[in-house]
């Protein structure tokens, strides 16, 4: 089982820990509030930000809220972009469950090449002319994934990047 350091020990953190410790070894959770430091929640204890630096494995920001905050203090004290995950939530056929992705996929890079058409199945790329729109999102869901291909298939003449 891979290592794992949970950032994050509110809201969030308690709904995924059950779901991701039955995929991932959970070596301590991690949290900005020192009050936390020193205790335990689900069997793990809870550290200090600096303590996530001293690893080397993945880590994953359990904050919808403060998530972008936590990878800039991250990276601050030395954790690389490639060990940071989110995660993000679903509804497979009839059960809610979760999964986590790295930081760098919801990275927009900065160029100046044309915006590219993405199908959501991920089966190609294409350029596009005429009307493009850029939909930016928290996080990936199956309601974005929906309102995107209803969108598209209304709007022939407009391309949706997601």
């Amino acid at each position: 089982m891979q290592n794992i350091i949970i950032f994050g020990v509110g809201k969030a953190g308690k709904i995924i820990i059950p779901y991701l410790k039955d995929k991932y070894h959970i070596l301590f959770l991690a949290d900005n509030d020192s009050s936390k430091w020193g205790s335990t929640f689900e069997g793990y204890d809870i550290k200090s930000p600096d303590e996530v630096a001293r690893h080397t494995c993945e880590v994953v920001i359990a904050s919808k809220k403060y998530g972008g905050e936590i990878a800039m203090n991250l990276e601050h004290i030395g954790v690389g972009r490639e060990r940071i995950y989110f995660y993000r939530g679903y509804q497979a056929e009839d059960r809610y469950t979760y999964e986590i992705y790295p930081l760098m996929e919801q990275k927009i890079p900065c160029t100046d090449k044309t915006l590219i058409q993405y199908d959501l199945f991920q089966n190609e790329e294409r350029e596009v002319d005429g009307i493009k729109v850029l939909v930016l999102c928290i996080f990936y869901s199956v309601y974005t994934k929906q309102l995107i291909e209803n969108m598209s298939k209304r709007y022939q003449d407009i391309a949706f990047s997601l």
